[in-house]
Parts: C-alpha cells; structure tokens; sequence
C-alpha cells in the first residue's frame, strides 16, 4: 500500500489543553486477518441490505440491496416507497485520513449488473462519506450520479461530486484550458469517461487529499486533460480533480471554504434508487434527459434492488484468497496531548484497515525519547525509562515550540517519528482572580450568589442569581449608561430559576428603570408567568402612563393592558409547545424611546421571536381587533444618559423562595466564568486528575469547551508550583493543595483558584465495606450449597457520596475461579477445599482496599459435641485432656437444593486424631504427655476421616479450635521461719505476707532461706530456685540477699525500718512473704494498770495513772522525760503536772503520754470522758401559798435555779390534781374545786441531770365572809410581794415558752 515506510508530518498544537499531533511509522507486523464473507460483513454496519458475497476473480466482496422492489414508470408524483430506495453500510473500524492524498484511493468500487442487462443499471447514485471520529459533524462526502446532461451522452458518462461541512455537492466542468466552473445535481458536474453503471469490470477510485483538501477520481472525461482538469500521482497515473473544498472563488462555488480536514473518518456508502429529490439533493425533474434515455420518460432502472462490489477501503484490496482477507501492514501514529504548559507524550497508535486503531504502548516503549525547545536545546522529559518512552512520560516548559522525537536506537540515528508542539498557557501571575461582583443590594428579604446554572433542560447560563422567600425588592448598585442604547443592545438579560420546573416560585415581577436626574421620571415593567398554555405577560409604561405590552396577534397592532406582550415562556422553567425555556432579553432604544423583548411570543405563527413591546411615544393605542383605542400621555423618556434598576419580586407562593439569574445588564455580562468542583480528596503518592472546569465565556455568554479555548491549570503547594501533565498530578505531600484555572478571553486572562486536601497515606479516610449474603471467616458452605450476596464499599474521601468500583473474587488456593463486576456475586460450589471470597474496592483515586474472606466447602460438618459444656479457657494446673470424644461429626450434602446428613453413629468407619499448635506453630500431635504448661493461645486440631460403607470412599476434614492455657493459681512460699538474732515479733502488726519483727541497732539478725512450689496438672513444680530474696535497709538502699548454708545474716546499723522480701512467680502470678525490722537504739515500753482511763468528773480533780517504763529485754527505763498533755476536743491543749488535773469542760479529751529516752520515744494515748454529775438547784422565791378556797386565783412565788455549769436553765410547771397533771404557762391558776393541788416545778441541765421542786395547796369550801365572789392569793410577801409575783410570772411565762 502507498503508506510510506517512515513518515515524518508535524503538527502545532492549538492554544489550548489538548493539542493534535501526528506521527507514522512502520511495523513489520501484520494484525489478524479476516476469514470468511460472514466475517467481512459483521465489520460492517447495514442499512436494508441482504447481504455481502464474493464475486470476480479476486472474490471481491459485492453488497446488494435487502429488497427487490420496482420503481414505478414516468415521472412520480411524490418521492413514495418505490422513490429514494436506499441501501447503506458503514465500516465499523475507523480509517486513517491524515496522511491520504492521491496516492492511493479511500474506496474503489465497481459496477454490478445484478439482472445481466446492461442497458438498465441498478442504482441512480452511489454516495461515498467521511464522517470525522471525533466529530460528526465534520464531513467529506461525494456523490456520484447515473446521469449527464450533456445531451446524448448519457450512455457514455456520469458526473461526480463531493462537498465538505457547511457545503453543497459540486463538482468542476472543465470547459477549456481557461474555462470551468462548478455544476450541481443534477445538472453537469465532473464527468466521468464511461457511464459508471456502464462497465461492470471497471474500478472507479475516489481519492480524498486531506492536505489540500482536494476530491479525485480516475477516469475523468478524456478531454479534462487538455483542460487543467488532470493531475498526474507520483505512480504516474492521472487523476480528476473533481473539487478543490477550498475553493470559493470559482464561477458557482459556495461561499463556505471546507478547512477543518479530520485524522481518523468512518467510511459509509449509501447508494439511491428512484431519485426523487432526495435528501434535498436536484428536483423531481431527474426523471428528465439527465438520465441514460435521454427525453424519453421511461426509467430504465432495473427492477432488481441495488448492487455494487467493493474493491478496496483504503488501499485494501476486498478481496477474499482462499477464504481469507488479508490485512494491511500497520501503520504507526500518535494520538492528540495536552500543550498547556506540559506535555505528555502519547503512546503512537496501531492502524490497519481490517483491525482498525489500537493504542500500541508496547510498540512505543521500545523507542527512545528526545524533546527540544525552539532554540535546539534539549528539554528534559520525566518518567522515561532509561530514556525511552513510559505511560505518563512528559515534558513542561515556558510558552513556545517544541519538538518531540522517537528514535529507534539509543544514539538518537533511526529516526522514526518527530512532532512538532507549541506549549501554551495564560500567565497566571498577572491573571485576574475571578471574584463574585458586588453589584445588587437589597432590603434584607434577598440574598445573592453567583453560579453557573441549567433550568430543567437549558443551556448552561452563569450570573448573578436573587433569591426571597417574601415580596421584596433589590437594587443595581451601579448607574447605567444609556446614551447610545438601541434596539439591538441588551438592556437587561433575566432568567427565573424555579425550585422545580413547571412550579411556580414566584408569578410576577417587576423592573423599574429609574431617571438618575430625576427619580419621580421612570420606566415600569411587569413580567407575568403564570398561563396555564405557558405563555408570560410582558407590560411597560412610563411613570405618567398605565402599562400597555403590544400583542403579535392578528394585525399584530393590539395593545393588551390586562397581560401585555405574549413571552413564549412562564416563569416556572417551561417554554411554550416547542419553544424552549430560555432567558428573557430587555432591550431599550433611547432614541426611538421604545421596548423589546425577546423571546416574546407570535400568535400567528407560534414561534418565538423579538418584538416591540411599546413604543412610549404611541398616544393612541388600539386594544381590540374592532379597532377600539385607548388615548395616553406620551411618556418623553429618560432626561438624561443615566438610568438606575430596581427588581422587585410581587408575590412569593407560600412555603417557597423565589429565584432568579441576572446575566446582563446593559451589555455588561455578569458571567461567572470558570467553576468546577472537586468531588474528592487527595492521597499521597495517588495519580490524581484533575477536573475539567465549566467554562461559560463572559463574552457570549455560552458554555464553551475549556479545552478548545487559551486556558491551563497548575497546582501549589506551599506556594510552589507542582508537576501536573495531562491534567493529572502525583501529590507528594499531605496538607492543602491550590488548584488554579486560567483562561484567556477578550485580551484578559482570568483564573479562579480553588482548594484541595490530600491525606498523608495511612491517614486518609478508609473505606468501608457493606456486605450482604456474605460470608464470616472461617465459615463452612457444605458441598453443593453455594453463596450469592452484593457488596459496596464507600469512603468519606469521596465529598459526593460516590460509591467505589468494586470487583468480587471467588479463589481455590491461588486460583481465581470468577470475577463479579458489579457488586453482585453468586456461587455454587461443587468441589470441597479451601477458598477466599476477595472484595476489592478502588477509590477516586486509585487507591485499592482489599478485604479477603477465608472459607471452606466441605461435606463434612465437625461441631463441639457439647457447646454448652466447651472450655476454652483451661487452668494449666489442671490436668488438660482432649479426646475424638470433644466433637460431633456428620456428612452432610446438597443435592437440588435440599440437605442430606448423615450422622457418625451411621458411619462404617471413623479416626479422629488431635494435633496441637502453639502461638501459631506447626502442629504436633497431641498425646497425654504433652507438655501445655506454657501458658498462651493453643489451636487444637481434630482431623476427621470416615467412610460412610465399608470399603466405600474416604471422606474427611479437619476442624479447628482455639484455646488459652491460662495460670489461675499463684505459686507458694514455703512456710516462713523466725529470724534468729535479739529480734521480737510484733504481732499486732503481722499479716499474712509482712511479719513485723522489733530489733536493735548493732544486733545480728539471720532470716532462713525458703523453698517455693507451683501447681501444675501433673503436680507440685519446684520453683525454690526461682525465688528472689531482697533486702532494702533503712535507707531505701536495695541489695541481694546473700545466703550462706541457708541462712542470710545482716547486722542493722543505724535505726529505721528494714524489709527482707521473698518473692516467687510462675510468670504470670507471685508469692511474696516481707520480714519486716523495726530496729532502734532504744526500745521504749510503757505499761499502765489498765488500757483504759475512768471517767472524770466535772470540777472534781482527777489523778491520771503513771506508767511502768522498761526497755527491749524488760529492764526498768530511768530518767526518761514524760510529758502529760491533755488535748480536748475543742480549745487549746494544756500540760498536766504531777499526774493530777480538775476538768472544767465535759467532753472526750485525749491524754497523750510523750517519754523520750536516749534519742527514743514513745507516745502513749488514752481516751478520757468527763461528766457532770451534779443536778441544778430549784427553789421558790418566797412561801406558796398553803390554802385557798374555791374559786381564787392561786398566784406562785417565783422560781430561782442554780446549776455548778450552767447559767440559765429553762423549766416547766405542772399542776395535779385528781390524779391528772396539766401544764402551767404562768405563775398562778385559778381552784376551781375543793381538794388538794400540788404545784411541781422540773428542770434539766445541759449534762442531762434532773432536778424538781413541789408544793401542796389545800383549797377548801368559800366561807361566807367571803362574800360569794372570788379572789387571788399572792404568795406571801405583801402586796409588793404580789406585785413581783405577778411579774415573776409573766417573765417566767415567756420563758417557759421559749424553753417548751
């Protein structure tokens, strides 16, 4: 094929992100050919055709059409099922374009004569298309026609022609050396020499030149070459040129140059039966002399359907050999790569006609890499691997050309490939940082944001957005210049922005424009949204007019005062029928003192279109189609160049929040121009690609391509800028990270700067796993039975909630028996072994969790014989026994779904023998001498095998459980033995681990060494060489204590506290026995009588007892100092001398004894209680009265008490009489009855001591001489003695009343 060996092409990479370059060279390779006609024809997508076969000497595969269907006779009527008859394939793969030109032809193609009738043809046209890979829009199509309308030449030639996007099919005539011109369907174009349904042997190639962008064919009209019409190809073959795609200049060219070429095209053929206009293409008048019989009107089309043979698709021979297509030699290529600031350097792709394009890494690895900038330096590239090519290899450098080399040796001589590439980025230094404008304030009810927006279905819009939940109104903050305003400036853009499409928010609002030189001067405008046919309302006025909105119906001259101008959309996101929602445009001509609105609505056709919504000048203003008119004040417009904006919203539905996007405000777009957002978080040492921003250009307005414009990101961290090559970074530090967007537009550069986090690995947020029908670790499924479960997997790395890809894995050993894709896994298992169930979850970023669940598939179930009675904790100083009696064995298997088990009593034959392992060792057979004395975590193992007839198949498996051998009982000290030395036990002191010894100072001591023992399950374990002995002297000085001949002597040299200690341990538990040595120079032992002290008396003197001293051996102490200090409970202390003191306090006291002797002491303490004894003293303060008659008032002295301790003492009176006592609350009381009256006074000290006072009255008959009335008797003092009496006993009263 024409594919050159070494191509060498370059291309310049567009300002942008992604650029194109193109690079070819040659493999000696072939890829798969192609066996069969079945096989040629699944590469091929079909529209109404049968099918492919092979015909010809080459077996060259032949398409024919699904359907034999007749094409009616003389002019048609109407293009019908017998008119614009197609058949259609498309190549599945794609082709390569970039390099054609005229060469070698894209298809080839001969006629077939499918009736064996060479005076009527099969097809009227046959289109050839190239439709771009990356763009389908982008076409080169040519369409070759059955016809000539040179008459009489019908028989003899056809014409061609072809067009690019945007164009009309075309082809050259060439006329003279100095004449052509362009002709179109179905009238001349190229013509061909020989008709091309004519010759079924003849093989018309098309040739697509995708550098010149010219259309060739081969056999054009002989007469073409004397005409300029004829190019001669380096095989020396001439083609016709049938059109130039450039070309706009010559007589009958379109206007519209075809430019944009394509690297990579689909290839499709469609072929037309019956034309009939079609596709728009001539008229119905190709039934004319354009056709092969010439005037007469009969067609002579075949009456079979269409037929044609392929013979070659770019350079490929279709032809089968021996039932085989053989393929192309590969053809080598690179694919588009970023150019904004860095590069990375693409892998070339592998092209064949048959296998299409396939990326080839292991090809490109093998080739070495050079990048040189534009003054030949060379620049260095990262990631290559001794310096050839690797995935992700790239290079970054400063704005300017570069070109990339691939060598095939190391010393940079076999060139295979080069590319030339311009890198280009904004300069974000000096980049204008994309901020919020502030430019609406409102009453407090609004708050704004500035997004990037779609409404249900829209475009993307960007603005400035308004929200309220209540009627409120805001403002614009800057003055807008209206000076030269027309009908075609946007005054004002606005969209309403619903919660929900087709529920209203909000349903009316108003725009007030507002005369800067005088704000009574204004302009109103109320939008009304609420039609059921989702139409809005648009009415305007001046300040001295009501509002009017011109309605397009009828005359189109109707003014509408109730809902004004027709908006071919609501305000709740829903355009009319087919109109689309879109936002609504204001537009002011300050000249004309007219409004527009865009869309507005015309009734007559139902479209959407610009109109003028009133024209303030109007004074007469028709209102109905009868003609009726309203008359109104012209409003004169704005007195100045400067005009303020207020927007109210009227009503807000109840429980929403109207919103709204202001996009333009007198031409000055308020767009937000680069967003994105960052759906994750980052991890150290995880590639991590970038997201692509949503760029809405603030010149137009509308969403564009932020790769296909001048942009560039880059990343800092800590200020540094980082490597980023195609969009993605390798974070190498965890903290935050700042990711910026620039974009040049208007002659600026803008950047908009946002934050990311990345995670210290290890630290960032881990991903959990959700399960469901899953399995735990360890778990048995019984042969047959199988597993089905889903599993997801989520982390809090992921800011939207995402869900990690997630793969399932069944594996035996280490063989993976199936992989699930998507969450779902199902399993059946019908052979027994060991398997892992693997869940693999792959985050944002690349980072992979992997969670491994270990299981068995077994027929035979091994079970705890008593799950009850199971220990797994065992005391090693118990004896410790397994045996095949510890488990309960069965064999158990499913068959269709139901579980069959057969229990070990129905077993011929079963071994079970038990092995042991420690702290996850190899396991060992157990036995009954096992040594398990160390202590841990054991795994005890009973494998099980069985047969279930005698002679029949063995069965088995092993099961596994885990146990701690644990040490509950502390070893022993062997029973202490007393010290030897002038030591005395203390045993007031002593516990069962610390015996407390008295001792001397300079007197030898001897402590006997002791024997220890440990309990085991076998018996007593002598640990008497494992016993510590410690001695810690009065300074806390610790040392080994040394033993001769069982014995451990030390002498205390200095007074203080001396502790030898035992100590034994088993390694987990101890025994510890302490001798305790109190040793001073001088022992002090007072004794007394008695351990306790008798009660003291209150002021009575007390002699206290005085101790008996002796010393250590008990030996009388003499001349020691002894001092007596009496400490009360409250108050200060006091010292007693000779022994003897007189309480004048009750209470508890402490009496402490201090006796020091020769640098000794000793302090004794009693406890004393002392007393009161002594009763108060009650007496009458004068004489009670004796006698008394009947009725008188008994009047007492007063009462007088004394107490040895007590000041005022309270009491009570009581009177008896009769046998019954009442209390008196007063010195007197009146005797009412004869008898004898006893008057006792009681009382109490604070110690508790009672004491009373009583006297006798004997009250008698009145005597006559009394006169019948009553009197008082005073006790006898007279009657000052009354007098006091009487007082005595009101204060004796209250008294008694505070003291009750």
């Amino acid at each position: 094929m024409r594919k050159l060996a070494v191509m060498v092409m370059s291309f310049v990479a567009a300002v942008m992100l992604g650029g194109a370059a193109v690079l070819t060279a040659v493999m000696p390779a072939r890829a798969a050919d192609v066996m069969g006609t079945e096989a040629v024809q699944a590469m091929f997508e079909t529209e109404n055709t049968a099918a492919f076969f092979t015909s010809g000497g080459k077996n060259n595969v032949v398409v024919t059409q699904a359907n034999d269907m007749r094409v009616t006779p003389a002019t048609p009527g109407a293009a019908n099922e017998t008119h614009n008859q197609t058949t259609t394939i498309t190549y599945k793969n794609p082709i390569y374009i970039g390099d054609n030109s005229d060469e070698v032809p894209f298809f080839t193609y001969s006629w077939m004569d499918r009736d064996n009738d060479t005076s009527k043809r099969d097809f009227d046209a046959l289109i050839v298309t190239l439709t771009d890979t990356e763009d389908a829009t982008n076409q080169v199509s040519v369409l070759i026609g059955a016809w000539c309308n040179a008459e009489g030449w019908q028989n003899t030639s056809s014409s061609v022609y072809a067009k690019g996007s945007g164009q009309t099919y075309l082809g050259y005539h060439y006329a003279s050396a100095t004449s052509k011109s362009f002709g179109a369907p179905v009238n001349q174009g190229t013509m061909t020499d020989g008709a091309i349904d004519k010759y079924p042997g003849t093989e018309w190639e098309i040739y697509y030149n995708n550098d010149t962008k010219q259309v060739l064919i081969n056999y054009g009209w002989p007469n073409y070459s004397s005409r300029g019409g004829v190019v001669t190809n380096e095989k020396g073959k001439q083609l016709t040129i049938v059109r130039d795609l450039t070309d706009t200049a010559t007589s009958g060219a379109d206007s519209i140059a075809y430019t944009a070429g394509m690297e990579t095209a689909y290839l499709s053929v469609t072929t037309v039966r019956g034309w009939f206009a079609y596709n728009d293409i001539g008229t119905s008048t190709i039934y004319s002399s354009a056709f092969r019989s010439g005037s007469s009107s009969a067609h002579t089309l075949s009456d079979k359907g269409a037929q044609y043979m392929i013979r070659s698709i770019d350079g490929l021979n279709f032809g089968l050999t021996d039932g085989t297509m053989a393929d192309s030699e590969p053809l080598y290529f690179a694919e588009s790569f970023s150019g904004s600031g860095a590069a990375e350097i693409p892998a070339l792709n592998r092209y064949t006609v048959l296998g299409g394009i396939e990326e080839d890494k292991a090809y490109t690895e093998g080739l070495y890499i050079t990048v040189k900038n534009q003054d030949a330096e060379s620049v260095t590239v990262q990631g290559l691997s001794d310096g050839k090519w690797t995935e992700g290899c790239g290079f970054a450098g400063e704005n300017g050309t570069y070109t990339v080399n691939y060598y095939a040796d190391s010393a940079d001589e076999t060139l295979v490939a080069s590319v030339t590439v311009t890198l280009y980025r904004p300069a974000f230094d000096t980049a204008e940082e994309i901020t919020a404008p502030d430019v609406f304030e409102g009453d407090g009810s609004s708050t704004f944001g500035w997004e990037i927006f779609r409404v249900g279905n829209t475009p993307l819009y960007s603005g400035v957005t308004v929200s309220t939940a209540a009627a409120g109104s805001v403002t614009y903050k800057k003055d807008i210049d209206i000076s030269d305003n027309t009908a075609n400036d946007v005054l004002l853009e606005f969209i309403a922005i619903p919660n929900e499409v087709g529920v209203h928010d909000f349903t009316s609002i108003t725009f007030k424009f507002i005369d800067k030189n005088n704000p009574t001067n204004f302009l109103t405008v109320i939008l009304a949204g609420g039609s059921s046919a989702n139409l809005g309302g648009l009415r305007a006025g001046g300040s001295n007019q009501d509002l009017y909105g011109l309605k397009y119906i009828r005359k189109n001259n109707e003014y509408d005062p109730s809902y004004g101008t027709g908006i071919s959309q609501n305000l709740a996101g829903q355009g009319n029928g087919s109109i689309p929602y879109s936002t609504i445009s204001f537009y002011y001509d300050k000249k004309e003192n007219a409004l527009y609105v865009s869309p507005a609505y015309d009734y007559t056709n139902s479209a959407a279109i610009k109109q003028l919504v009133r024209d303030f000048d109007d004074t007469t203003l028709i209102t109905n189609k009868e003609g009726d008119t309203v008359s109104q004040e012209a409003w004169n417009g704005f007195t100045g160049n400067s005009v303020t904006l207020e927007i109210t919203v009227n009503t807000v539905a109840e429980g929403k929040t109207a919103k709204y996007g202001v996009l333009t405000v007198d031409g000055e777009r308020l767009t937000k121009r680069l967003d994105t957002e960052f759906l994750f978080d980052g991890i150290v040492g995880y590639e991590y690609a970038l997201p692509t921003p949503t760029y809405v250009s603030g010149l137009t307005g509308a969403e564009t391509n932020f790769s296909l414009v001048a942009s560039g990101v880059r990343v800092l961290y800590n200020g540094e800028e980082v490597d980023v090559l195609g969009g993605v970074f390798t974070p190498k530090n965890a903290g935050e990270y700042t990711v910026q967007y620039a974009v040049e537009e208007g002659g600026t550069t803008y950047m908009a700067e946002f934050a990311l986090t990345v995670f210290a690995q290890g630290q960032a947020p881990a991903v959990e796993f959700d399960i469901t029908g899953g399995l735990d670790e360890g778990d048995v499924i019984y042969l047959g039975g199988g597993i089905q479960g889903s599993v997801s997997a989520a982390t809090a790395l992921h800011h939207d909630g995402s869900a990690c890809d997630v793969t399932v894995q069944i594996f035996k050993g280490e063989a993976a028996l199936q992989t699930f894709e998507n969450g779902e896994f199902s399993y059946d298992f019908d052979e027994v072994g060991d398997y892992t169930l693997v869940f693999t979850a792959v985050d944002k970023v690349g980072r992979q969790s992997v969670r491994e669940i270990p299981f068995a598939v077994s027929r035979t179930s091994i079970e705890i014989a008593d799950p009850d009675d199971e220990q797994t904790l065992l005391d090693r100083s118990d004896k410790i026994v397994f045996s095949a009696s510890d488990v309960k064995v069965s064999d158990v298997r499913i068959e269709n779904g139901a579980t069959i088990a057969t229990p070990q009593k129905d077993f011929a034959s079963l071994d079970v023998s038990i092995s042991y392992s420690y702290k996850d060792g190899a396991f060992s057979e157990w036995t009954q001498d096992s040594d398990m004395s160390a202590l841990g975590d054991y795994k005890i193992k009973y494998t099980v095998s069985y047969t279930l007839e005698s002679g029949g198949e063995t069965y088995g498996s092993e099961y596994v459980r885990t146990v701690k051998v644990v040490d509950n009982t502390a070893p022993a000290l062997d029973e202490a033995k007393t010290p030897e030395g002038n030591v005395q036990a203390d045993a007031s002191q002593s516990t069962d681990s610390a015996l407390y010894y008295k001792a001397l100072k300079g007197g030898e001591i001897s402590v006997s060494q002791l024997g220890a023992t440990d309990a085991r399950g076998d018996g007593p374990f002598d640990l008497s060489e494992d016993v510590e002995v410690k001695l810690t002297d009065a300074d806390g000085v610790v040392t080994d204590a040394v033993f001769t001949k069982g014995k451990f002597t030390f002498t205390p040299d200095k007074a203080g506290t001396y502790y030898v200690t035992f100590t034994v341990s088993d390694g987990v538990l101890e025994d510890t026995l302490v001798y305790v040595f109190e040793v001073k120079n001088v022992w002090l032992n007072a004794s007394f009588e008695s351990d306790t002290l008798a009660d003291a008396v209150f002021g009575t003197a007390y002699e206290l007892p005085v101790p008996v001293l002796t010393d250590f051996n008990g030996g009388a102490v003499t001349g020691a100092q002894i001092t007596v200090e009496i400490i009360p409970e409250s108050g200060t202390p006091f010292t007693v001398e000779n022994y003897t003191f007189t309480p004048d306090q009750t209470g508890t006291f402490t009496v402490r004894y201090t006796i020091v002797s020769n640098d000794e002491s000793a302090v004794k303490e009693f406890a004393l209680t002392v007393k009161d004894t002594t009763a108060p003293v009650i007496v009458f303060d004068g004489e009670v009265p004796k006698t008394a008659e009947a009725g008188d008032t008994v009047v007492l002295p007063a009462v007088k008490i004394t107490d040895d301790r007590d000041g005022v003492l309270g009491y009570r009176i009581w009177l008896e009489f009769e046998g019954e006592r009442t209390e008196l609350f007063d010195l007197s009381f009146r005797a009412e009855k004869v008898g004898t009256y006893k008057v006792i006074v009681e009382t109490s000290d604070t110690a508790g001591n009672p004491a009373e006072i009583s006297a006798e009255i004997t009250v008698t008959e009145r005597s006559e001489s009394g006169g019948g009335c009553s009197g008082t008797l005073f006790a006898g003092a007279g009657m000052a003695g009354a007098a006091v009496a009487m007082a005595a006993a009101l204060l004796l009263k209250k008294k008694k009343k505070a003291n009750r």
